[in-house]
């Protein structure tokens, strides 16, 4: 007891004053537990040999085991909570060669559109262009909108595409009906068949809002001038406000399948 009191003297009156409590607290544990597997090991890190010689330090001296785990800095991404957008985020980033979108930052001129605002676009030409997958329209399809999926289903049955489908069932697709996902890499060429980049405008429109952003940056890039998107997507349209192609769908709740859907659940 008395050397461990000698020892926590010891590392306080070593630290400077402007030292961070966590500096203190590694080098109070450090010498803790260096005392330890000394006593354990009976033998010093430094010790004395009878001639006075110093021997190197043993080379069976174990590292703490806390330092092997680096720190996180603070105000890192992953030193961050998530937020319940990145949480609920359906836009997989593509990587290597196959990947056909624009992911970098980028920044363009676009309007933010509540939902009870986009027929004054539509008045006025603005043509409304549905990302979302066909599964998602299927289930509620908007009267008038040309449909263009930024993102489709991977149907890959290859072993890997099968292990991707079982985790991504594991993981909730169980409960929304969340598979794996590919880029439509045609998605601009299909959307210049359907609507011209003379057009007074393009509206997007997805489940949440994620796909649209994405989809008007890839229209940006393909020279569309104007470009607006539905704040908060389907999600966020309440009952009737856009105009469904079967009486009595439910826009903001397209994208909740299997018991999700089944229970009208509607996803945030």
């Amino acid at each position: 007891m008395r050397n461990a009191l000698v020892i926590i003297l010891f590392t306080f009156a070593e630290a400077n004053a402007k030292d961070s409590t966590d500096k203190l607290a590694d080098g109070l544990v450090d010498r803790l537990v260096d005392r330890l597997f000394n006593k354990v090991l009976g033998q010093s890190a430094m010790a004395r040999a009878p001639t006075g010689v110093m021997k190197m330090p043993s080379p069976v001296k174990p590292t703490p085991f806390f330092h092997q785990v680096p720190r996180i800095p603070q105000g890192s991404t992953f030193g961050t909570p998530s937020t319940p957008q990145m949480r609920g985020a359906v836009v997989p980033k593509g990587f290597g060669k196959e990947a056909a979108f624009h992911y970098e930052p980028m920044k363009f001129d676009y309007q933010e559109v509540p939902p009870a605002d986009v027929d004054q676009l539509l008045n006025k030409g603005w043509v409304l262009l549905d990302v979302r997958q066909p599964e998602q329209v299927e289930r509620a399809a908007i009267h008038g909108a040309d449909q263009v999926p930024l993102y489709v289903l991977q149907n890959d049955f290859s072993p890997l595409g099968m292990y991707q489908e079982a985790v991504a069932f594991g993981l909730g697709g169980w409960w929304m009906g969340g598979r794996p996902m590919k880029e439509n890499s045609d998605f601009v060429k299909e959307v210049q068949q359907k609507i011209g980049k003379g057009a007074p405008g393009i509206i997007a429109v997805c489940q949440s809002g994620l796909r649209s952003k994405q989809a008007l940056k890839e229209l940006h890039i393909a020279g569309y001038p104007n470009l607006a998107l539905v704040k908060g997507g389907l999600n966020r349209v309440k009952h009737n406000e856009l105009p469904c192609e079967v009486e009595g769908c439910r826009l903001d709740l397209a994208g909740s399948g299997n018991v999700a859907g089944a229970l009208q659940w509607q996803s945030n």
